[in-house]
């Protein structure tokens, strides 16, 4: 895991932490035009109302408004009217799916599918963020090959320049290139690649209800992992409280699920390089995000003897194409299977197959870019990654220093060449 100096720690924070307590009222008032006075400062008192001092000055968080109708009870009820819920769209959406996967009946699934997507990312460098002639160094993020899974089906295509693509076995699968800077002009870095992401259903009456043993490439993913996956007295006191311990491990770890589905909504993270103990953040704030909800699941299953591992990359729905993180946990007679505690239990699902379908389960649009997290990059990086746990959005650097999101945008766009 990457240090951060306290300056850059601080520098990194007060991006986040960009909104004055004013510009968050106004900010409530335009959610809310027919709120009183009364109604609004109420609000400004919430716990839920994310703020720090900086410079001895009371920051928000520049999510805080929105985040406060997804975290705090008394205003979830509004979280929806205000379009606020980022799950919305998957209500019509996985039933549509869920009725393509499984028969009317609801037992049994169909042949998988296979979505044969062009994946095309581009990082822009804006305008003299690096003096001119001096070499910047990029990472562009790229699917994995997963056998029966995910499959690049054909050769990478990049922007007219030479690149390295990362090993097979890295965890973060990349393509590095360099490009010199030109005065007043920005510096353009793109990738494409054709992939093949296949859905997986698991058939858990055919799961053992124990493990016998595990492999030694199986312990490292039981073990704690510094700094976001340990087994503080937190963390160990809520999984006591979720789980019993006569359950057997694939019980255990649905309970796990279920625990986060039903307890943790989605809410707006700051950068993860920032926090101290992401599981401990998320339990604190009473939510987070897809990456956040993950490491809680995986550390919950490490500390119950279920071995768990990251995956992220992208969700390539249809209009509705993100980042993403998710997880998976071994199961024996299965392997490696997908569980991904953002999309959670989808309730409004009429049998328990599809309303459970994404613990153990994969969908065909989830593309897959890395297998851990905090993992070296290939060849490796001078500076401190701008995002220090997960790699989606590229990293860039000159010989001056690491390039930090504001100096830099990224676009990505995952086309469904053809469905079967």
């Amino acid at each position: 895991m990457e240090t951060l100096s306290q300056q850059e720690l601080e520098y990194r924070l007060g991006i986040d932490y960009c909104k004055t307590e004013e510009e968050v009222r106004q900010e409530l008032r335009r959610l809310l035009p027919n709120a009183t006075s009364e109604e609004l400062e109420t609000m400004m008192q919430s716990p839920k109302l994310d703020f720090r001092m900086i410079d001895g000055q009371k920051r928000y968080f520049r999510s805080a408004a929105r985040n406060l109708f997804r975290l705090d009870p008394q205003y979830v009820p509004l979280r929806d009217e205000l379009g606020l819920n980022p799950g919305l769209w998957r209500t019509s959406w996985t039933k549509r799916f869920m009725y393509q996967m499984f028969t009317l009946h609801g037992e049994s699934a169909l042949p998988p599918i296979c979505n044969h997507f062009l994946w095309d990312f581009r990082l822009t460098v804006r305008p003299d963020a690096v003096p001119a002639g001096e070499v910047i160094r990029c990472w562009l993020p790229i699917p994995q090959q997963i056998k029966d899974v995910q499959s690049v089906t054909s050769k990478i295509l990049t922007s007219p320049v030479e690149h390295q693509q990362a090993p097979a076995e890295a965890a973060h699968q990349t393509v590095y290139m360099e490009r010199t800077a030109v005065a007043g002009e920005p510096t353009v870095f793109s990738v494409k690649c054709s992939v093949r992401i296949y859905s997986e259903t698991t058939d858990f009456l055919k799961v053992f209800p124990y493990y016998d043993s595990f492999t030694p490439e199986l312990e490292q993913y039981l073990a704690e992992k510094e700094p976001h996956i340990r087994f503080t007295k937190k963390l160990l006191d809520l999984s006591r409280r979720i789980v019993s311990p006569e359950q057997p491990p694939l019980q255990k770890a649905m309970a796990i699920f279920k625990w986060i589905s039903d307890t943790l909504p989605w809410a707006s993270a700051r950068e993860y390089s920032t926090i101290e103990n992401i599981p401990e953040h998320v339990i604190a704030q009473g939510g987070g995000d897809c990456g956040q909800k993950t490491l809680l699941f995986i550390t919950l299953c490490r500390i119950n003897g279920i071995p768990a591992r990251w995956q992220s990359g992208f969700m390539l729905h249809s209009r509705h194409q993100n980042l993403h993180d998710w997880a998976e946990i071994f199961l024996p007679d299965h392997g490696w299977v997908a569980v991904d505690t953002s999309f959670g239990l989808l309730n409004h699902l009429k049998y328990d197959v599809m309303r459970s379908f994404y613990f153990g389960n994969r969908d065909g649009y989830h593309m897959a870019v890395n297998s851990d997290i905090s993992a070296p990059l290939f060849p490796p990086k001078q500076f401190p990654r701008s995002e220090t746990v997960d790699f989606q959005r590229g990293e860039v650097e000159w010989s001056g220093g690491n390039l930090y999101f504001p100096d830099w945008d990224y676009s990505f766009k995952g086309k469904l060449l053809h469905k079967r």
